[in-house]
């Protein structure tokens, strides 16, 4: 009689950890321990918490690219090891030896990370530290200034340079950026209809993203514009840039009163 033995893809599963519990997303469970479609496990899932056997699990957004390339995103669940134990069995019984390794693979796998984790500053002289707290000083100075600005004088595209609601040139500077990396077009996983921009790491100096996938940005964006080719240096110094929200240019200015009467160390108090 031959016997088909199943395997866990152990080096796609990933493993999140808070301050209290490690958790296991229903998409890893779904397709390297279950081997089952995503939204027939979620289901499943969804019945378990109906019939009371464990609680309502966490729901996290998390971003993929579909097999053409687009962002998109979709809701998964997140179970500690007791959950994701039965609701293996309540699917597939056999696999339940596969969620075993799985877990013991990652917990493995994470403790090997903690332990690689070195001490940056562990051989560092006193001028070194000097050195160094004096750059930390500046940065930290440089990301409030930075959090200031975005908080206070960032605006959409539109309002930015001046055009109005489906400008051409507006679509020309949003499609330089996602060509150029700093955003990327999201899908609504439904529809497949475009619902906004994610803003990637490589953005953040100029642009910031809101719950709803539209984005803001500061003047910082100009030079990137001018080198990707969307603006010239002329028509950026004939743009007429807009004004600063007041409101929160005063709820600003207080936060700055208070920074500036406090000592360096008591900055920390402020969350800086």
């Amino acid at each position: 009689m031959n016997t088909a033995i199943a395997t866990t893809n152990t080096a796609s599963l990933s493993l999140v950890v808070d301050n209290t519990k490690e958790l296991m997303s229903s998409l890893d469970i779904a397709e390297n321990v279950l081997n089952y479609r995503h939204d027939n496990v979620k289901t499943k899932i969804e019945e378990i918490v109906s019939k009371g056997i464990f609680v309502q699990p966490e729901i996290q957004v998390v971003s993929f690219r579909d097999t053409l390339g687009r962002t998109r995103t979709r809701e998964v669940y997140m179970l500690d090891e007791r959950s994701s134990h039965i609701l293996v069995a309540h699917i597939d019984p056999k696999r339940t030896a596969q969620l075993y390794d799985a877990w013991a693979y990652l917990r493995k796998e994470n403790e090997e990370l903690k332990q690689q984790v070195e001490n940056p500053f562990a051989n560092m002289s006193k001028l070194d530290w000097m050195r160094k707290a004096v750059e930390l000083e500046e940065e930290k100075q440089q990301l409030i200034d930075l959090h200031v600005r975005k908080s206070v004088d960032a605006h959409s595209m539109t309002r930015l340079l001046g055009e109005k609601r489906g400008s051409m040139l507006v679509q020309k500077a949003l499609n330089a950026l996602k060509d150029a990396g700093y955003i990327e077009r999201v899908y609504d996983d439904v529809t497949n209809k475009p619902k906004g921009y994610i803003a990637n790491d490589n953005s953040l100096t100029f642009c910031r993203m809101n719950a709803h996938y539209q984005l803001e940005f500061t003047v910082d964006v100009l030079p990137v514009l001018i080198e990707l080719g969307v603006l010239e240096e002329e028509q950026k110094e004939t743009l007429r840039l807009p004004q600063p929200n007041n409101t929160l240019l005063i709820q600003n200015k207080a936060a700055q009163k208070i920074r500036e009467s406090a000592n360096t160390l008591t900055l920390v108090g402020f969350g800086i």
